[in-house]
């Protein structure tokens, strides 16, 4: 097993379809995409619940207009991490092969966890969560993004 990190996006208001989070392996490392959860806290009790679509591409070109966020390391005292990665570039990265989909409640949030099988790996490119969509209306979204790092 290799290093586990999170990246966390904090409290991001949402009210355009963009990349919420990409991650860029390292030259000598693979990044494996181990569990996503997102969740919002501006349309709690809402009648009209808004739904989102959620896409994870590897390959995509890093978008524009957000911030660079440092992975945090699981365990204390492992080395900082070889990837980087982004959050709420607001022009979505182009490019790229989707390779899962799915809409979520946002209401109850959207959390993907698979199967080790099923687990997205990549080497020497990136992995992008990306909203296609804008939502009906403006979202007060957070999200925690868990990755391994090996070689």
């Amino acid at each position: 097993m290799g290093r586990i990190y999170t990246v966390v996006v904090p409290n991001l208001a949402v009210a355009a379809a963009q990349d919420i989070m990409s991650a860029v392996a390292g030259a000598t490392h693979s990044l494996k995409l181990i569990s996503a959860l997102v969740t919002q806290d501006s349309d709690v009790g809402d009648s009209a619940a808004i739904s989102l679509r959620f896409i994870i591409k590897v390959g995509a070109a890093a978008g524009t207009g957000g911030a660079a966020v440092t992975p945090g390391a699981t365990q204390d005292g492992t080395p900082a991490s070889d990837f980087t990665a982004r959050r709420n570039d607001t022009t979505a990265g182009t490019g790229g092969t989707d390779l899962y989909e799915e809409a979520a409640n946002m209401q109850i949030g959207w959390i993907y966890r698979p199967i080790p099988e099923e687990m997205i790996e990549v080497f020497n490119r990136r992995i992008t969560v990306e909203i296609p969509d804008a939502p009906a209306s403006s979202l007060d979204i957070s999200g925690t993004f868990t990755f391994e790092e090996r070689g």
